[in-house]
C-alpha cells in the first residue's frame, strides 16, 4: 500500500493542473485506507499479544496442576509400596535447647521390614 500511494505522489507531479483535483482524493482516500488498516493491525497485534500470554499463562498453570498430580500419585504409590515392605520405623531425635524453646533434630532411625517381603526375595531378617 505504501508503495501504491508512494507512486500516486509521484504521478500527480506529472498529471496536469486540471486533473490534479480528480487524482489527489484518490491519493488522499489511499492515505487514509492505508492508516485506518495500520491502527488495525496495531489493534490486532495488541489483542493477540494479550489473548497469547493468557494462553500460556493458563497452559502453564495447567502443566504445574499436572506435576503437582503427577507428584501425588508417585507419593500415594511410594506411600503403598513402604506399606508392603515395612513392618516397623523407629526415629529418634535429640533435644537442645535455642533460647526460649528446645529444638529436636533428627538423630537416627531404624525400620524393620516385613517377613513375607524379605522371604519373597530370599533375603531373612538379622534380628530373628
Amino acid at each position: 500500500m505504501d508503495a501504491n500511494i508512494a507512486q500516486g505522489a509521484k504521478r500527480i507531479i506529472l498529471v496536469p493542473d486540471d486533473v490534479v483535483g480528480d487524482v489527489s482524493p484518490d491519493l488522499s482516500r489511499l492515505r487514509r485506507e492505508r492508516d485506518r488498516l495500520a491502527t488495525q493491525i496495531k489493534a490486532v497485534d495488541r489483542t493477540k499479544s494479550a489473548d497469547i500470554e493468557a494462553d500460556v499463562k493458563a497452559a502453564l498453570d495447567k502443566m504445574w496442576a499436572l506435576a503437582d498430580e503427577i507428584d501425588m500419585a508417585q507419593l500415594a504409590r511410594l506411600r503403598e509400596l513402604i506399606c508392603r515392605m515395612v513392618s516397623r520405623i523407629e526415629l529418634y531425635f535429640d533435644s537442645k535447647p535455642k533460647g526460649n524453646r528446645v529444638e529436636r533434630p533428627f538423630s537416627k532411625g531404624f525400620f524393620t521390614l516385613r517377613e513375607e517381603y524379605l522371604s519373597s526375595h530370599g533375603w531373612s531378617n538379622p534380628a530373628t
